[in-house]
């Protein structure tokens, strides 16, 4: 049995890495983007030509200008969640407080560079071209760490958050934190809890009580 759950954390059979992606990515959108007042929609295709490659877990499409400014361009927000226990990221993890999900955030920007070069027919070495919209991972580790990239990215969102519900910026951040760290932790007790023997299905016998 997987007594610490560690094994749940990182198993790609089964629902669990899935759902905990899925987790993250739609609390994400209600609780963080949305509650900011940014508009949003989950999994867009088609942002990549000749590639059925989907970058935006969240494309968020950017806040109103300042008046006479132009507008930006949308964001793909790229979710990711990784374990430090991952034979890949245990070093890095062990250097740091959120070494794994660092490893995550640059893992995600290669991943993403040689798609597009992919889908442009450049060379590995040529300049991405400029798209109509930017790309940013979300990296978080199971453990509550995330990058540094993500954390900017989650206070810019408390600020918006705490201006819309009059709340101190503290406390909207906290409550954000709270709700990313919860969704983790709740898809991980699914994930470990669907591998323990008779999960969800009757004992057959007194016997085997």
């Amino acid at each position: 049995m997987d007594a610490r759950g560690d094994h749940a954390a990182i198993c790609r059979h089964g629902f669990g890495v899935v759902h905990r992606h899925n987790t993250v990515r739609n609390l994400l959108a209600r609780h963080a983007f949305r509650a900011a007042g940014l508009c949003c929609d989950l999994e867009v295709p088609s942002l990549l030509p000749n590639t059925a490659n989907r970058p935006a877990d969240i494309l968020v499409q950017p806040a109103s200008p300042p008046s006479g400014a132009l507008p930006d361009r949308p964001t793909a927000y790229d979710v990711t969640v990784r374990s430090p226990y991952c034979r890949s990221t245990m070093s890095l993890a062990a250097k740091g407080l959120a070494g794994a999900a660092e490893a995550a955030d640059l893992d995600k920007l290669r991943v993403h560079s040689r798609t597009v070069r992919d889908a442009f027919h450049l060379q590995p070495d040529s300049p991405l071209p400029l798209l109509d919209w930017h790309f940013v991972p979300l990296a978080f580790d199971t453990l509550g760490a995330t990058s540094s990239r993500t954390m900017a990215v989650l206070e810019y969102l408390a600020h918006r958050i705490a201006n819309r519900t009059y709340s101190s910026y503290g406390t909207a951040k906290i409550r954000l934190l709270q709700r990313i760290s919860f969704a983790v932790w709740s898809s991980l007790a699914s994930a470990t809890l669907s591998r323990m023997p008779y999960h969800g299905a009757a004992l057959s016998s007194p016997a085997q009580v």
